[in-house]
């Protein structure tokens, strides 16, 4: 058994370009006799993700994480809603939050390896964990089965007794008809690992079809005869899911039978409508499933990834669509889901109101704690770090190349940053203009977001935006301080390779939402000048949290696979140096020593949808306030409806003008010095958080006068 586990740590330790052959690998590290052993279980499988298309694995990543996201945020939704709204306390929607329940099980079965396989390339699942992945997968699906049957009853019985229809399905009732339900599952797939484990493997046999456990895929890895286990998965097909879609089958035709009865063909139909998000449903489920079992029972001469797709749409996509399917067909529910929406839209504008207590709350914090640390400390402390990692790196290498190994996978502990290159001996004079704009930054940015909420005639949809804008800067500003000022100020130049990709993150996140605030900001100009009267009733304060929280997802969901597309890397041991005093995506790429296409291809892609897109309506946005203010008879009309827009027309330029520049520099001036890189890069990140609040402060005189009227009680 030891001789396994060794294969498998072995194994753990191979390239993502070797799996092709970890087969025949794994069958020439087991010792001789190995071949000759009565019973062989192996101790992991190793998951495909997409067979045939594993180059494109970070691309194909993209759709499945905006799947499962939409999956599990729709299904809570629903869940959250029916509990929260006692006029959904009802036992159509009771069934309804169990098949919410049981899709948010199913896509969680499934998530940590199909997604591990995807972002970190994790390929491999011990032996038992795959049998566990396994029982769960199949007993969500039987589930998901049984409750699409209970619903169809409970359709029945409100069409064709609807005056016993409450009296019948009580609460005690519908927690039995639950009970059952689970019962029934857990029951029928009991023996399937039990089975499963009886069975002698094949050495050569451990790549699986799927980036999950799935019976079918697992049992045909067996050496030996599986006719018992094939029998018994036809059983428990056929008494679980050909048993309850006959009997759906039968509770539609008398349904059909009941409503056909019935006198009024208004009430026909409306009988009829309160079917028909459950007979999607139904679809939605059995049609996919329908498709695996004949796959996988007649068709096992087909390529391996039309396997693959049609399992994915069995079990991805149901619960993918139910909560669509159920929020667009049934009214109390879509009402209620909005109801939760706007509640959670509404702490969150309550707890952003209460921001500048908790800032000043953890300013008096923390400034002891700084004080209270010596510049020697943080000094010999870097320092330290930096030798050891040093030596560590040194000694790994050294070590590899006594003993003649080649290492196949590395990621530094951590990175060195750097302040302006070549220019290290002035860096306590640098930080005194760093050190500045820092300061302006932060105090420009939160006068400009007190101004606007301490003063009443502020809040309006205008200066909203501009709130958006100033928090966007505060946070953009802070994302770089740290690490910046350390680096300026302390020689404190080591960041841990996790730290640097969160920084990465939060830095291009924030980038992403001041482009997406800038269009919302045109949007509102446009609308002000072109249809002032519906002005306030269109851009409501509704409608505004709404466009924060899609700001806010937007950035969010293009950049979370960033980190994950840098992390599956793997990077040179001697070339840890940034360019930069913070984690720069282009600058963390380009260590690697693998192949950097994707990442170049998925950040040009991130460039192009945000900042490209968002500066192409922006100037849309332009055009249409020009062409409607050169439609004004007034001269003096035109330049007042003008005049509102420079503000804006300032920001945008300070922003985009440094963002497409350090774009061209980045694609197009490889061979320019570090310093040309680094400086275009800090005015990019700082000089827009530095100017927003001086030219809102100076063009926009209700700003400034809130402004002034803070600073005026602060003294």
């Amino acid at each position: 058994m030891a001789g396994l586990l060794s294969v498998y740590f072995n194994l753990s330790r191979l390239k993502r370009s070797h799996l092709p052959g970890a087969q025949s690998c794994l069958l020439s590290m087991l010792p001789p006799q190995a071949y000759n052993i009565s019973f062989f279980q192996p101790p992991a499988f190793l998951l495909t993700g997409i067979p045939g298309h594993k180059a494109a694995h970070g691309w194909i990543s993209i759709p499945f994480s905006s799947i499962y996201t939409v999956a599990l945020t729709g299904n809570c939704l629903i869940l959250l809603a029916i509990r929260r709204t006692p006029s959904l306390h009802q036992p159509m929607y009771y069934f309804l939050s169990m098949l919410a329940f049981t899709d948010v099980g199913l896509t969680l079965s499934t998530l940590p390896t199909t997604l591990g396989v995807f972002w970190f390339d994790h390929q491999f699942i011990g032996f038992n964990s795959c049998l566990a992945q396994m029982f769960f997968l199949h007993t969500f699906s039987v589930v998901e089965s049984s409750v699409l049957l209970a619903m169809s009853f409970d359709r029945f019985l409100a069409i064709s007794n609807p005056l016993r229809y409450a009296a019948i399905l009580t609460n005690n009732v519908i927690i039995r008809i639950g009970l059952a339900i689970v019962t029934r599952a857990t029951v029928s797939l009991f023996p399937v690992p039990v089975l499963l484990k009886r069975l002698n493997f094949c050495p050569d046999q451990t790549l699986l079809s799927h980036s999950f456990c799935f019976h079918p895929d697992v049992m045909r890895r067996a050496c030996d005869d599986i006719t018992i286990n094939i029998l018994y998965g036809l059983y428990v097909v056929l008494s679980t899911g050909g048993i309850d879609s006959l009997l759906i089958v039968l509770s539609y035709t008398l349904i059909l039978h009941t409503v056909l009865g019935l006198a009024s063909p208004r009430e026909r139909v409306r009988a009829l409508n309160t079917c028909v998000s459950h007979i999607l449903a139904v679809l939605v489920f059995y049609i996919p499933a329908i498709g695996v079992s004949i796959i996988y029972r007649f068709e096992k001469h087909l390529p391996s990834i039309v396997h693959a797709l049609v399992a994915y749409v069995y079990l991805v996509v149901p619960p993918v669509l139910n909560p669509i399917i159920y929020s667009v067909k049934s009214k109390p529910i879509r009402e209620a889901m909005l109801r939760q929406l706007r509640r959670k839209g509404a702490r969150m504008w309550r707890g952003w109101k209460g921001c500048d207590n908790r800032v000043n709350n953890w300013s008096l914090d923390i400034i002891p704690s700084i004080q209270t640390t010596s510049l020697e400390d943080l000094i010999s402390e870097s320092e330290k770090l930096s030798l050891e990692l040093l030596k560590n790196v040194k000694a790994s290498r050294l070590e590899g190349k006594q003993a003649n190994i080649s290492i196949s996978f590395f990621q530094p502990p951590a990175f060195f940053l750097i302040g302006i290159p070549g220019l290290e001996a002035a860096h306590g004079w640098i930080s005194i203009p760093f050190s500045s704009m820092y300061t302006v930054a932060l105090t420009g940015n939160c006068l400009i977001l007190l101004a606007i909420r301490r003063t009443p005639s502020l809040h309006q949809p205008m200066y909203y935006f501009l709130s958006m804008l100033a928090l966007t800067d505060v946070g953009l500003t802070l994302s770089t301080l740290p690490t910046t000022l350390g680096v300026l100020w302390f020689d404190h130049r080591l960041i841990g390779f996790n730290a640097c990709l969160v920084q990465m993150f939060f830095v291009h996140s924030f980038s992403v939402v001041e482009s997406s605030v800038l269009l919302a900001m045109s949007f509102d100009r446009f609308l002000a000048i072109s249809n002032p009267l519906r002005y306030s009733a269109i851009l409501t304060n509704n409608v505004i949290i709404k466009i924060g929280f899609t700001i806010v997802a937007r950035a969010t969901f293009c950049l979370f696979p960033v980190p994950f597309l840098i992390k599956r890397l793997n990077f040179c041991p001697d070339n840890y140096f940034l360019s930069h005093s913070f984690c720069f995506h282009p600058d963390v790429m380009r260590r690697a020593c693998a192949d950097i296409t994707i990442n170049i291809r998925y950040g040009l892609y991130v460039v192009v949808s945000t900042g490209g897109i968002d500066s192409l309506f922006i100037i849309l946005s332009y055009t249409l306030i020009l062409q409607t203010v050169l439609g004004l008879a007034s001269p003096r009309e035109r330049i007042r409806a003008l005049n509102t827009c420079v503000s804006h027309i300032l920001a945008v330029f300070v922003f985009f003008i440094p963002g497409i520049t350090m774009s061209m520099i980045h694609r197009f001036g490889k061979h320019l010095p570090s310093i040309v890189h680094s400086l275009v890069a800090y005015v990019y990140l700082m000089v827009p958080p530095v100017l927003n609040p001086i030219i809102y402060s100076v063009k926009s005189k209700p700003i400034r006068e809130a402004m002034l009227k803070v600073l005026k009680k602060k003294g």
